[in-house]
């Protein structure tokens, strides 16, 4: 997770804010990604899944992981934290959100 100190952090919160979305690239190496893959595979590791034309949100479906996290996830989040939360209380506030 040395990577994650040389973003460009401030890029990453412009786009999020101007676009919605990050593209971050080649931050897992390609082994990690296909780990990563395969954890879907696994449905003892989630604990609910969505398919989305159930509830008239096109196609595909979604999965949310159970705890504990997969320790790459944990990572990541734990790496990516501190910079994305005052991004996500930012949007809070304009939305008027209750926090």
């Amino acid at each position: 997770m040395a990577k994650l100190k040389s973003l460009d952090h401030d890029r990453i919160r412009s786009e999020l804010d101007e676009q919605g979305y990050a593209i971050v690239p080649r931050l897992l190496s390609a082994a990690e990604c296909k780990r990563t893959i395969n954890l879907y595979r696994e449905p003892e590791l989630f604990r609910s899944r969505i398919v989305m034309s159930r509830h008239s949100f096109g196609q595909g479906e979604y999965q949310y992981l159970d705890y504990p996290l997969p320790p790459l996830v944990t990572k990541l989040r734990e790496a990516f934290y501190s910079s994305l939360a005052p991004v996500a209380n930012d949007w809070a506030r304009t939305l008027r959100l209750e926090v």
